[in-house]
């Protein structure tokens, strides 16, 4: 396994992790360390990354922190070892820290999922901090074809740009629905398609109820149009 940073590089991120594990720099240099990883490696498989049982995801995490250049790969005899670098050694002995680059490793691993399958041009703002991606693919989810992952809404875009959307388009792409709440940064509650159906479904009904026993005539119209699509798809 390759490193696509150094270790001063990787162990910068981990200083900046303990000041700030949402830090859009922490996302933008994980992330695009991932891509170019994938680039230089071509065992890295970036799909066990949206895998929720543990097969295969040792593997592709110590791919990860190796190519993060936080761990090191060493071989003793026939077994290969990977384990923090000495720099890198205290910052992952602490339980809570383990798990929060855990956590943050996952999300940025599915967003360059993500930015692959859209072949997007990534790179870094230097100054802003965060990952400027472009590309057609961009201006479809987007509405725009260059823009920066600030979660900073602006005229011709239809949501938020974030790093969070990317690791949901990437999800949807697997039919997979991700809900999200106002907020842009976690992710909330993953369920099915299907799931996903049936509650759109149930808020129609409610939306429904609430235009009470006369709705007006915008209100009808759309029902018409509504009732006539459930007509087609069931008969």
């Amino acid at each position: 396994m390759k490193a696509a940073l150094s270790a001063r590089e990787g162990l910068a991120i981990l200083k900046m992790i303990d000041v700030d594990a949402k830090k859009y720099e922490v996302l933008g240099r994980m992330t695009q360390a991932i891509i170019e990883a994938t680039k230089i490696d071509g065992s890295i498989d970036l799909e066990k990354a949206f895998d929720e049982s543990k097969t295969g995801k040792k593997a592709l995490n110590d791919q990860l922190r190796v190519a993060l250049g936080v761990f090191r790969e060493t071989i003793v005899g026939r077994r290969r070892m990977v384990e923090p670098t000495e720099p890198a050694a205290q910052f992952f002995s602490n339980g809570t820290k383990r798990t929060n680059f855990a956590h943050i490793l996952k999300k940025c691993a599915q967003c360059a999922a993500g930015l692959i399958e859209m072949k997007a041009e990534v790179k870094l703002d230097e100054k802003k901090g965060t990952l400027v991606i472009s590309g057609p693919a961009v201006a479809k989810e987007f509405g725009k074809d260059t823009l920066t992952l600030d979660e900073r809404m602006s005229q011709g875009l239809t949501q938020k740009p974030s790093y969070t959307a990317i690791v949901a388009i990437a999800k949807a792409r697997r039919g997979v629905v991700t809900v999200r709440g106002s907020g842009t940064r976690g992710v909330g509650e993953v369920i099915s398609a299907d799931s996903e159906f049936e509650l759109l479904c149930k808020h129609l009904i409610e939306a429904i109820r609430r235009c009470g026993a006369k709705p007006n005539r915008r209100q009808a119209n759309a029902l018409r149009v509504v009732s006539l699509e459930i007509k087609k798809a069931i008969g």
